[in-house]
């Protein structure tokens, strides 16, 4: 009897070792593969896609018995759902690269692949915003400017292209370098220390500043040598009146002044001659700005109107009245030369768009504020205002919706004037409360992600990797 149990458990081994040894044969003959009969020198690849060489290897190393049990037609089901059978028969349809169309979605509730599920994921996960815009409530800096001429009718600020910020406080001219902190007293004639500067503005060079006083003067300071120029640049205004505006042309070629007498002069600085603009100002000019091509010269008035010069033909090339106050506010559009902007002072308070061409009006917005001064930003194409009684404030508004984008707080006055800087980035505001403020709304970022983002890119060793 032991022989023949000894017999039959050698026979049921041998049989079980012919059963693997043909499994084995099997998997073998399933991913083999025919040469190539052609005689080029490129390596074939065969595709392994339905080979499970993992869920073969755990069938043949477990025992037999559970390969015989799963065997049964009515257990299989239940033993490919237990967790070691889910690990075995991952699907080689869960490839990372996939260089074929992927097939339709099964809709019997079968195990999906990973890069389906990945591909749901990536649509369902909410894309990430833009950052928004950061600007600042508070100004970056704030300079004491006593004795500046609270005179809506005035222009005193302006900021050079070299960073220098010139103001006029009563009858003195300072120049500060907003770079290096230097402070510099612009000297007066000894014939008009005692005239108070109505305006002044910086010639495109950064090099001149040309003052206008009420006594009728203009005068040119070089920056460069800090003295003023000779006698002959000195230029008186025949009718009179003080001098409350001046605007350059791009080429520096001419000098244009806006009196109260409602006259417009201009200023040849290659031969010195001047002449006069029949512009037919019934009241003051106090408004003045040169197109970005030269092409044109407009002018506001406390006569209500809008005046645009035709500089090469010399003639009048539109004349607008719609505002109801003086138009002190005037700018143009720095990309587009035939778009200029007015905003109208107390009693109005409405900024218009206009196309000179056409003479049509291309938006409008109701401040309900006296709107002092006005500028563009090139960087973020907004429009920049400086509100008197009632609001106080700086505002900056979206071109061409005319929509307020931020409300810039700070001022116990009126804001009577606006200037930016050369990199487009900071706005200089200085109004009746004697106080100059420096606001950084067009710059990017704030100061404190500025700095960590620097930090980051030195010490960050992702920074030094090279893939």
């Amino acid at each position: 009897m032991a022989d023949n149990a000894t017999r039959d458990h050698r026979c049921n081994r041998s049989v079980h070792t012919q059963a693997r040894i043909s499994q084995i044969c099997h998997l073998r003959r399933s991913c083999s593969f025919t040469a190539s009969p052609s005689r080029s020198l490129d390596r074939f690849i065969p595709s392994r896609r339905n080979s499970d060489f993992e869920s073969a290897y755990y069938k043949l190393m477990s025992p037999s018995e559970t390969a015989c049990s799963c065997s049964d037609g009515a257990y299989s089901p239940q033993c490919s759902g237990s967790p070691a059978s889910s690990r075995c028969s991952a699907t080689r349809e869960d490839n990372i690269l996939t260089f074929s169309p992927a097939g339709k979605a099964s809709s019997t509730g079968e195990c999906r692949s990973l890069e389906r599920m990945y591909n749901e994921l990536s649509l369902n996960t909410p894309k990430k915003t833009r950052n928004k815009r950061y600007i600042p409530k508070s100004p970056d800096r704030v300079l004491d400017m006593p004795d500046i001429r609270n005179d809506f009718y005035t222009n005193v600020l302006d900021w050079s292209c070299t960073n220098n910020i010139a103001v006029a406080l009563g009858n003195l001219v300072y120049s500060w370098n907003s770079e290096s902190g230097k402070c510099r007293l612009v000297p007066l004639s000894l014939e008009d220390s005692t005239a108070l500067v109505c305006s002044l503005v910086w010639a495109p060079n950064g090099t001149h500043l040309a003052l206008g006083l009420d006594n009728g003067h203009i005068l040119l300071w070089d920056d460069d040598k800090d003295q003023l120029l000779q006698l002959k640049r000195r230029h008186t205004c025949t009718h009179g009146g003080s001098v409350d505006v001046l605007a350059w042309a791009p080429d520096e070629s001419v000098l244009y002044s806006g009196q109260n007498c409602g006259c417009v002069q201009q200023i040849d600085q290659r031969t010195g001659v001047m002449s006069f603009i029949k512009f037919e100002h019934t009241g003051g000019v106090c408004g003045l700005k040169v197109s970005p091509d030269g092409h044109y010269l407009a002018s506001g008035g406390t006569d209500h109107q809008l005046h645009v010069w035709n500089i090469h033909q010399k003639t009048t090339h539109r004349r607008i009245r719609a505002h109801n106050a003086s138009i002190k506010a005037l700018a143009w559009c720095p990309w587009q030369s035939t778009v200029v902007a007015t905003g109208g002072g107390l009693g109005d308070g409405f900024i218009r768009i206009w196309n000179i061409n056409s003479g049509s009006k291309l938006a409008e917005v109701n401040t309900h504020s006296q709107i002092c001064c006005m500028l563009w930003s090139s960087r973020h194409r907004e429009i920049v205002t400086g509100h008197g009684c009632e609001r106080n404030d700086v505002t900056l508004w979206s071109y061409p919706q005319l929509r307020p984008v931020a409300t810039l707080s700070a001022h116990d006055g009126r804001v009577l004037f606006l200037a930016i800087s050369p990199d487009g980035k900071t706005v200089a505001s200085c109004g009746a409360d004697e106080m100059l403020m420096l606001w950084k709304c067009f710059d990017s970022e704030p100061p404190v992600f500025r700095r960590q983002a620097a930090s980051l890119s030195c010490s960050s060793p992702l920074t030094r990797t090279i893939r």
